[in-house]
């Protein structure tokens, strides 16, 4: 499987790891919106950190 530029594969465990920046902290929160709804679609919940202006 190929992934995007964006994943990096963290360790041997398949844990990908990638860091998306924002403009501002409301296009943040409406990425994690879309995120959660995915996550919900097809079960499995990703950990997430989130900055001000980074998930």
């Amino acid at each position: 499987m190929s992934l995007s530029s964006a994943w990096k594969q963290k360790d041997k465990a398949a844990t990908l790891e990638a860091r998306f920046e924002f403009e501002s902290f409301e296009i943040l929160r409406d990425f994690l919106d879309e995120v959660a709804d995915v996550a919900d679609n097809v079960g499995h919940h990703p950990n997430l950190s989130f900055g001000r202006e980074h998930v």
